[in-house]
């Protein structure tokens, strides 16, 4: 195999090793916006801190 292929395979396994880490961690947060409560969420302006 040459320098070249070498590589291309390397970059590919990089590639798909960099899009299941992306997909792994969106489903894990899916799965943990599935228990946030909407309802506090709603206003966060009035949360009482002063933003400035």
């Amino acid at each position: 195999m040459t320098t070249f292929w070498s590589v291309i395979v390397v970059a590919a396994v990089i590639a798909i090793v960099a899009l299941a880490f992306f997909w792994y961690q969106n489903q894990r947060a899916k799965e943990s916006m599935r228990h946030v409560d909407r309802g506090k969420l709603k206003n966060l302006d009035d949360d009482g801190w002063d933003d400035w």
